[in-house]
């Protein structure tokens, strides 16, 4: 505790609450009144803040900008912040690009000091020789330390992390605390339409950023405006300035949108005075922004006939912990504190010794003790003053070289910990990342089904179709919603009621799964691979990424679930992800890849016919791009269109024990079957011997007989897929007919057939109505031979 002027005064300077203005703590004074009112406080909070609170010394060196103590206060009201906070704090997807953009940073840093084996290698020499060679030891280290220490403190129990705030779900993810759908839609007053008011705050930014280019890049604004949602035009600019102005326009429009909230509840309190009382506030402690919001005073939210100051930083919130702590949750004794505080800040500019201020440092030291990376900040600044003593020629002190072996010391305990820690943060954000999409799907005014890149044609060969999944939660059937989605995608042509009821659906089952659960992410991974919609940009490619994305979250999720939890999810949930997977794979025309986990997955699972269905699709594909040469790779020898058919076989005798509990199943044989039926006629067509070629129709026309037997010949007619296949089969038949009058009649039964299934597939798959056209010129070409 200081005990002098000067102490105290030095003191003041380390001190995050010393950074607060008599405004700051006005408004928190004006919140407590309006909570003591019954006012709830919802916080959207700032990627800064996220990454302070992640990576408290940030990824690359910034020694000479680094307080420990600062810092350390930091932590503290951060951690309060995202741990205490109720309701929970709300991520908004605006800010979804600058959160991937930093996973890719922390990702390349860690990447780049795994590989520098130099440094690594040399690390315990360099604390023997207590830095005796430091001239190039010292600057390896140094380069690297900054990012060691924010690690450090990052992965330490992998409670307060960047995956624990998505993943362990300890703040909302947009409308998991905001339901959007009223607001979005409602008349907003004169000041906030268009596109005006966002250029106003746009330009306070620009004005702060750089003083000298206000007029042009505000000019440059209203002349190309937003492209969408969250993007701007900044290409040309150099790539430092750009991400500037991009963050910049994001804050702009979380601005904009934390006043609509405000706006959009006051006139609900208006219009139903015993309507829930909200108010929304911005956590940002990102340089400017206080600066821009201050300017913006005229348009702050009318609350209880005031306005209503909504900006908060994370000093403010050090300030609230601190006194609600003293205090012991008296909210008389706080508002106390806070105006004697407010007081200090406002009359005392030099902080004069007073009981009132060493009580106040005494608190802050307190909580510093409190928390547990305050000796690992104090040991950081200890060893990088040491540094720059050294560097500058002076002595080295005695704690240099306890310091650097500190650091050591965590190398050697964690860096083979760094990698599963960069594994962590991908999984934080590919959950997010498809979480966003998903929003992206549901809030389309219309859905799209997306078939894929690959050559397979049915809708039922599309889609993983059957699933032998039983709920681990308890609270929600995940089969029954899995099941909904894939009749919903083998719908022809959805309408809007249908589309409504779907939406339905899954708004109604999704709160029941578990955030950030195995559960949950096989849901929203057959949603993203099969619902891509016209508002997301064909350059995301949602579905490669999906497929590159379940790679990923199967063996994250085997790495970061406790072993008890791996062998419960084993024979349930992973494969029923690992279902998709291979599936995804095919789709996406990832066939080595696909073909290499399939052989796995039908090793681990012999009984499951899907993984077979599955091969025997990626063979087929594979072999038929690769002769239309849209695929590079030749199919290994050991596969043909036989061992394909052989797959389709045994899956048929396989999926016939899974309709006992799954009814879908039924479909998935009839595909097969339809499958076998087109690849015997395929076979046909290639060879050259009378004899198998006859084999080969004979075996294909007894498997469309089957198929028709299974199905029932009204509901066969309905399959544009099915007419289309036996529209093949006619065609092949056709020429081992010698009599011209026969073939031509085979000929036009073809044609029959592939007009059928060209009306069938009117308003469905653009890909497979151009496919059946092609065929049908085939069969009018060849009826011309035969006139």
């Amino acid at each position: 505790m200081a005990n002098s002027y000067r102490d105290v005064k030095m003191a003041d300077k380390k001190s995050l609450l010393f950074t607060l203005s008599p405004r700051h703590i006005e408004a928190l004074l004006r919140e407590m009144t309006l909570k003591e009112k019954g006012y709830k406080v919802i916080y959207i909070v700032d990627t800064y803040d996220v990454s302070k609170y992640c990576f408290p010394l940030g990824i690359e060196d910034e020694n000479s900008k680094h307080s420990v103590h600062l810092i350390a206060d930091q932590q503290i009201s951060l951690d309060y912040f995202f741990n205490k906070m109720t309701p929970k704090p709300i991520f908004c997807s605006e800010y979804n690009d600058e959160l991937i953009g930093l996973r890719d940073k922390v990702r390349r840093a860690i990447v780049t000091l795994l590989d520098r084996k130099k440094f690594i290698s040399k690390y315990d020499s360099v604390v023997s020789k207590e830095l005796k060679n430091r001239e190039n030891n010292y600057a390896l280290i140094a380069e690297n330390l900054s990012l060691l220490t924010s690690l450090a403190i990052s992965v330490r129990g992998g409670d307060v992390n960047f995956n624990s705030l998505f993943k362990d779900n300890l703040i909302h993810i947009e409308d998991d605390g905001l339901d959007p759908s009223e607001y979005s839609n409602m008349e907003l007053p004169d000041e906030y339409k268009n596109d005006e008011f966002l250029r106003v705050v746009f330009s306070h930014f620009n004005s702060l950023i750089d003083r000298r280019g206000q007029r042009f890049y505000a000019e440059l604004f209203e002349k190309k405006g937003p492209r969408r949602k969250g993007q701007t035009y900044f290409e040309f600019l150099d790539e430092e300035r750009q991400k500037e102005l991009e963050s910049a326009f994001r804050d702009a429009l979380i601005i904009k949108r934390v006043l609509e909230l405000n706006v959009y509840y006051a006139e609900q309190r208006r219009k139903k005075p015993n309507s829930e009382k909200v108010i929304v506030n911005y956590l940002s402690s990102a340089p400017w922004t206080g600066t821009v919001i201050n300017r913006l005073k005229d348009f702050w939210p009318m609350v209880e006939n005031r306005r209503y100051d909504f900006h908060r930083n994370d000093a403010q919130m050090f300030a609230n912990l601190l006194y609600r702590s003293d205090s012991v949750g008296d909210l008389n004794k706080v508002r106390f504190k806070l105006r004697d505080l407010k007081f200090l800040l406002g009359k005392e500019q030099r902080y004069r010794l007073s009981k009132k201020m060493i009580e106040i440092h005494g608190l802050i030291e307190d909580e510093r003790n409190r928390l547990e990376n305050y000796k690992l900040l104090l040991k950081y600044n200890h060893f990088t003053k040491a540094m720059h003593q050294a560097n500058e020629g002076s002595d080295l002190k005695e704690n240099t070289s306890e310091a650097l072996a500190n650091v050591g010391n965590f190398i050697n305990a964690n860096i083979n910990s760094l990698t599963t820690y960069v594994d962590r943060i991908d999984l934080s954000v590919i959950q997010l990342d498809l979480y966003n999409n998903l929003r992206d799907i549901f809030d389309s005014k219309t859905i799209e089904i997306n078939y894929g890149k690959d050559p397979v044609e049915s809708v039922k060969q599309q889609l993983p179709l059957v699933f032998n999944y039983t709920s681990l939660t308890g609270n929600v059937s995940c089969t029954e919603l899995l099941q909904h989605i894939v009749y919903f995608c083998k719908l022809k042509k959805a309408n809007s009621s249908q589309i409504s009821e779907f939406r339905n659906s899954i708004s109604e089952h999704f709160p029941n799964l578990k955030k950030g659960s195995p559960e949950e992410a096989l849901v929203k991974y057959l949603v993203c691979l099969v619902l891509p919609t016209t508002n997301i940009p064909t350059e995301r490619d949602p579905n490669l990424k999906t497929f590159e994305n379940i790679n990923v979250v199967l063996s994250k999720f085997m790495t970061i679930l406790p072993a008890k939890q791996r062998s419960v999810y084993e024979d349930s949930v992973f494969k029923e992800l690992r279902y998709i997977q291979v599936w995804a794979s095919r789709r996406c025309q990832k066939y080595i890849k696909g073909l290499d986990l399939t052989n796995r997955y039908i090793k681990k699972y012999p009984k499951d016919p899907r993984f077979l269905h599955s091969r025997c699709l990626i063979v087929y594909a594979w072999i038929k791009d690769y002769e239309s040469k849209s695929y590079e790779a030749p199919i290994p020898k050991e596969y043909s269109l036989n061992s394909s058919l052989k797959d389709a076989e045994y899956a048929i005798e396989l999926y016939e024990s899974f309709r006992e509990n799954d009814e879908t199943a039924r479909d998935s044989i009839e595909a097969l079957l339809n499958t076998a039926v087109y690849i015997h006629a395929v076979l046909a067509s290639k060879t050259k011997s009378p004899d198998r070629k006859v084999n080969s129709l004979i075996k294909s026309r007894e498997t469309l007989l089957e198929l028709k037997q299974y199905n029932k010949l009204s509901e066969y007619k309905k399959h544009a897929e099915y007419l289309a296949t036996e529209a093949f089969l006619e065609l092949n038949e056709a020429e081992i007919i010698q009599n011209i009058d026969k073939r031509r009649q085979k000929l036009h039964f073809a044609l029959e057939s592939i007009d059928r299934a060209i009306d069938k597939c009117e308003g469905t798959s653009k890909r497979l109505k151009e496919n059946y056209e092609i065929r049908k010129r085939i069969i009018l070409k060849k009826l011309e031979h035969c006139s």
